[in-house]
């Protein structure tokens, strides 16, 4: 169980260094989030995801990736100029469906989907939508706690602190499941629109399997 940030523990720190240093981009950037100490950390991260190397799409994109039954790179559209590369992303409008397993399954309009591959696994793939004003982002990150079946804890008590002025960044984690899962409340530095949503589906890496090589999916 992650701990609340608002009563840190010596001890809790400790195990969320430790879960961070196992875990893909996207859940490390949350479980920063619940460390004091990291906040500048986190919003370098954000700014981070907008700089990578991205391949741009005109108009409006359809997609559905099924990885329901396994992560292998096959499952998505991973470019062939890409082949030997470990992340790329697709940024315009994309309307993706994601089917997980179990029965999870996540449609989102997104302004930027990263994905990272470990051999020939997929390690994460990260989600950001458009910027949205408070009470869109708020039942934005709601929707997506119901349909990934994450605790919603997180994402009101980031709400609770947003409606008080509070700019501080939130979320919530699903850590119990292969894949993990968080969605993330970020800033987007648009005074209309101040909020963005973030999803990031991650499968941990094995520290027991070869170098490159990603846990599979159930």
């Amino acid at each position: 169980m992650i701990p609340n940030p608002d009563r840190p523990h010596r001890r809790d720190h400790t195990t969320l260094r430790a879960l961070s240093a196992k875990a893909p981009r996207g859940i490390q950037r949350l479980l920063a989030m619940l460390l004091p100490i990291a906040a500048v950390a986190v919003v370098a991260s954000a700014g981070a995801v907008a700089a990578a190397e991205d391949q741009s799409i005109p108009g409006k994109t359809v997609m559905k990736w099924d990885l329901s039954a396994g992560n292998a790179v096959a499952k998505v559209p991973w470019p062939a100029e890409k082949a030997v590369g470990t992340r790329y992303s697709l940024q315009g409008s994309i309307d993706l469906e994601l089917l997980l397993p179990n029965g999870a399954v996540l449609h989102e309009i997104a302004g930027l989907v990263s994905v990272e591959r470990s051999g020939e696994l997929i390690n994460s793939i990260s989600i950001q939508a458009p910027p949205q004003t408070l009470e869109q982002a708020h039942a934005h990150a709601l929707a997506v706690c119901a349909a990934l079946r994450i605790p919603v804890a997180g994402v009101e008590r980031w709400y609770e602190q947003a409606v008080a002025g509070g700019r501080g960044l939130g979320g919530s984690l699903g850590l119990d499941r292969a894949p993990s899962m968080a969605v993330r409340l970020l800033n987007s530095y648009n005074a209309d629109l101040p909020w963005l949503v973030a999803v990031d589906v991650s499968w941990f890496v094995d520290s027991a399997a070869p170098v490159g090589k990603a846990v599979a999916a159930p």
